[in-house]
């Protein structure tokens, strides 16, 4: 058997990166308004986000948002915000979104007057 050293830098951040798939999933926190603190699981992706009952992140109560408002998609540990052509926007970290923007974790960001964040959650062992 052939011994293969070290890891090295790039290997040990890989190995990181999909430990900490394997140990946490991403989740949508809304901050305000009548469901403040509801949690939802982003199982799968994208995460839609809209009035309409079909939307994962489904806001029925907030009518500055469109019925299909805008969504989050996800590739490798990185995220997406795109906004759906809403009548009143998609908004992170204060900015507009113009069509797809990175967002990081842990940030605000606002569909209609809905403030919501995206963080990892860590699965409890």
């Amino acid at each position: 058997m052939m011994d293969e050293g070290p890891l090295n830098e790039a290997q040990s951040v890989n190995a990181a990166k999909s430990s900490s798939r394997r140990i946490g999933r991403f989740v949508i926190e809304i901050m305000n308004g009548p469901e403040d603190g509801r949690i939802i699981e982003c199982r799968e992706f994208p995460i839609t986000i809209g009035r309409a009952s079909d939307n994962i992140v489904h806001l029925p109560y907030d009518h500055l948002i469109s019925r299909h408002h805008a969504t989050i998609e996800r590739e490798g540990d990185s995220l997406t915000l795109t906004d759906l052509k809403s009548t009143n926007g998609t908004f992170f970290r204060e900015h507009k979104v113009q069509g797809q923007v990175a967002i990081d974790l842990n940030k605000l960001l606002r569909v209609g007057a809905t403030l919501l964040t995206v963080r990892l959650r860590s699965v409890k062992g």
